[in-house]
C-alpha cells in the first residue's frame, strides 16, 4: 500500500511538474517564429501552407523535384507541428501574421504563388485577400468546400481518422487526447501509428504535434467560420488553380459549379483522396509547374 501510494505521489508531481513546463512554454511561444525550411533557389517563391494537423513535411515529396528554379519556403502553421503554440485565439489575422512575419525572415521574393492544402487553402485565400498585391497566384489542393458546419462535420465523420473524428464529435475526448500527448509527447506516435496504421507516416508523426487549443479554434476560426466561394470571389485579380480529387469528400459540387463561372479561377479533377499529396505527388508537381508557368 505504501509503494502504491508512493508511486501514484511520485506521477502526480510528474505531472504537475510537466503541467507548469507546458504553462511557462505557451507563455514563451508568444515571443518566437514560425518553424519553417527553405530549399530551393530561384525567383518567384512558392509558399507551402499544410491542412489541419499537417506539417511542413507533408510537402517533402512536392518540393524534392520544384526547386531548381523557385525558392520554396515551408512551414509549419501556428499552433502546429515544430511552430510554436502559444494560448491564444488562433483567428485568421493571428495565423496571416505569423506567416508574413517568417516570410520576412524566410527572404521570399517580393511577389510569390502559394500552395495551400485543405486549411492550408483557406489560409492562402485570407493571405491573398489582406496582401493581393504580393500573391502571382494560388493552387488550392483540396479545400473544404461545405457551405456550413455541420456539412463540414459530416464530411469529417465520412473520410477523416477514426481519432480526429472522436475529437471532433466529442470535445471531452478532444481535450483528453490532446493533453495526454502534451503531457507525454513521446507516445502519440506510436499511438497513433497503431490506432491508424493505413495514415502515412509524415501524417501520422503531424497529427500528435498540437495543443487542443490550436486545433479547436483553427476548426472553428478558419474552416467553419468562413465560406470557401465568397472567400474566392473576393480576390477577382489573383489567378487561382483548384486541384480537387475525385474521391476527396471535402468537395461539394455546387461549389465547384459556382466556382468554374468565375473567370480568374481554373479547376482540375485529379485522381485520389483528400492526402493526395501524400498519395500521388507527381500528379499534383505537374499541375503546379504548369500553372507557375503561365507566368501570372
Amino acid at each position: 500500500m505504501k509503494k502504491l501510494f508512493l508511486i501514484g505521489g511520485g506521477l502526480a508531481l510528474l505531472i504537475g511538474v510537466r503541467i507548469i513546463v507546458i504553462q511557462l512554454k505557451s507563455r514563451s511561444d508568444l515571443q518566437k517564429s514560425l518553424y519553417y525550411q527553405t530549399t530551393g533557389h530561384g525567383s518567384p517563391s512558392l509558399v507551402f501552407l499544410h491542412g489541419l494537423l499537417g506539417s511542413h513535411s507533408n510537402w517533402d515529396k512536392i518540393t524534392a523535384d520544384l526547386g531548381e528554379q523557385n525558392q520554396l519556403v515551408t512551414l509549419d502553421l501556428l499552433g502546429f507541428a515544430q511552430s510554436p503554440k502559444p494560448s491564444i485565439d488562433y483567428t485568421i489575422d493571428q495565423h496571416i501574421e505569423s506567416i508574413s512575419s517568417v516570410l520576412k525572415v524566410a527572404k521570399a521574393s517580393e511577389k510569390f504563388y502559394i500552395v495551400g492544402h485543405s486549411m492550408g487553402a483557406f489560409l492562402a485565400l485570407d493571405f491573398a485577400e489582406q496582401n493581393p498585391n504580393q500573391v502571382l497566384g494560388l493552387i488550392l489542393i483540396n479545400p473544404p468546400m461545405k457551405t456550413s458546419p455541420d456539412e463540414l462535420l459530416k464530411s469529417i465523420e465520412e473520410s477523416s481518422s477514426k481519432v480526429i473524428v472522436a475529437m471532433t464529435s466529442n470535445q471531452l475526448f478532444g481535450r483528453l487526447i490532446c493533453h495526454l500527448h502534451e503531457l507525454v509527447p513521446s507516445v502519440s506516435y506510436p499511438v497513433i501509428r497503431l490506432l491508424e496504421p493505413d495514415l502515412p507516416a509524415a501524417a501520422a508523426k503531424a497529427a500528435g504535434q498540437h495543443t487542443w487549443n490550436s486545433y479547436h479554434k483553427s476548426m472553428e476560426n478558419i474552416l467553419m467560420a468562413q465560406d470557401f466561394l465568397s472567400l474566392v470571389t473576393s480576390i477577382p485579380n489573383i489567378p487561382i488553380l483548384i486541384l480537387s480529387s475525385r474521391d476527396d469528400k471535402y468537395a461539394d459540387s455546387k461549389t465547384l459549379t459556382g466556382l468554374a463561372m468565375q473567370n480568374h479561377v481554373e479547376i482540375v479533377s485529379i485522381k485520389g483522396g483528400h492526402q493526395i499529396m501524400l498519395q500521388d505527388p507527381a500528379q499534383i508537381n505537374s499541375e503546379i509547374k504548369k500553372f507557375i508557368s503561365k507566368g501570372h
